[in-house]
């Protein structure tokens, strides 16, 4: 018994093996048939966005060449103001040498104090390298 039972049970177990692979394979089947007809009911969206973010992207190009084409009105824009001239740098820096505050030296010479602060800085740096 326990012979025909050694001899028996590798078939048993590669059927059982067969049966669960031919249920799977069906399933899986039906699962794609599923899968294809929602696909196809669905409108794709992808492409609709696609689609969209191209039609924007060549609208954004034909208005950056209508830009470069205009020509440009220099008047238009910011007004730089100068930067300090050579004149103020100098009395700035005596006047720190002297020991006058950047607050008082800003005042005294018609600037904002942060350009002031600035120069100090600068300076700092400078005279450390040599």
């Amino acid at each position: 018994m326990l012979d025909l039972f050694i001899k028996i049970f590798p078939a048993a177990v590669s059927a059982v093996c067969l049966v669960i692979v031919a249920n799977l394979s069906v399933r899986l089947t039906k699962l794609a048939r599923e899968f294809k007809k929602r696909e196809r009911s669905v409108p794709n969206s992808e492409s609709t966005e696609l689609s969209d973010l191209r039609h924007d992207l060549e609208a954004l190009a034909a208005r950056l060449t209508t830009l470069e084409l205009e020509p440009r009105d220099s008047s238009v824009g910011v007004s730089l103001r100068s930067g300090m001239n050579l004149n103020k740098r100098t009395q700035a820096l005596r006047q720190l040498r002297l020991g006058q505050a950047t607050g008082d030296i800003a005042k005294n010479l018609e600037m904002p104090k942060a350009e002031v602060d600035l120069l100090v800085k600068v300076h700092r740096i400078v005279s450390q390298q040599n």
